[in-house]
């Protein structure tokens, strides 16, 4: 385990523990401390399997990315259909779906299993998951007008968000997306508004508590370790850390 799988562990208990002098912090984003947290709750492992239980964790995320990536790739082909029904002269370059389908769970293994990693506790996968879900509704929102729809992608951009503080400025660049992928520009400005009031109903918690932590008003896409910050430090740390050196060295001496 990286250092900053330990030190994500940590953040989750501060979460539970309401310590936030050791939560608020612009580096590790809330979410991914908050799965690991209330899952260490739940099961109460001890030290030792604490590991253990982070990558089951890990693949929970991973099955939770998979059902994201299909309704992307549903969307895609909705939208494909439509298109086809409209011009029928692509039918002649049309590939059957389940090439299409072989294709996208290949791509999608392969940027999960060796771009991103399964087994590195990060919370890039995560975020993967988010990005699928709101590229398959801004597919949808292309010959859609839903509210529903539109804030639905709000509460994604937003949660994000909270997986990794990059997704900030993303977020208003996929929503000005969302503005222009339609028919009619002035008729969805209302809808993109709403989508941009959920997105910081859903961030604004976490952006007024490290503004309160740190003085200031955060960086729009996170900062880098360690402008104003500390790791999370205390016995449990080291106690962690300790652990997962001694598992190191026992996986290598088998």
């Amino acid at each position: 385990m990286i250092s900053d799988g330990i030190s994500y562990l940590d953040l989750g208990d501060s979460y539970l523990r309401a310590d936030w002098s050791n939560a608020a912090n612009a580096y590790w984003s809330p979410m991914y401390p908050w799965l690991l947290g209330i899952s260490m709750k739940l099961v109460k492992p001890s030290l030792w399997w604490q590991f253990s239980l982070v990558h089951v964790v890990n693949f929970i995320i991973f099955l939770w990315a998979l059902f994201c990536f299909r309704y992307f790739v549903r969307s895609l082909l909705a939208d494909q259909q439509f298109e086809q029904s409209r011009l029928t002269v692509l039918r002649v370059f049309h590939l059957p779906q389940w090439v299409l389908w072989a294709i996208a769970y290949a791509l999608f293994l392969w940027s999960s299993l060796v771009l991103i990693g399964i087994w590195i506790v990060t919370p890039d996968l995560l975020l993967s998951g988010w990005i699928y879900l709101a590229a398959g509704l801004l597919v949808r929102l292309r010959s859609e007008n839903s509210y529903a729809k539109f804030l639905m992608l709000g509460v994604v951009l937003g949660a994000a968000y909270l997986s990794k503080g990059v997704m900030f400025p993303l977020a208003f660049a996929l929503l000005t997306i969302a503005l222009f992928s339609g028919n009619s520009v002035i008729s969805r400005i209302p809808l993109v508004v709403s989508a941009a009031v959920a997105f910081l109903v859903i961030a604004s918690p976490l952006i007024v508590l490290l503004s309160h932590a740190k003085g200031r008003l955060p960086s729009p896409s996170g900062e880098a370790f360690p402008p104003g910050m500390t790791r999370p430090t205390g016995t449990m740390v080291y106690g962690r850390a300790s652990i997962c050196a001694l598992r190191s060295v026992l996986s290598l001496r088998t």
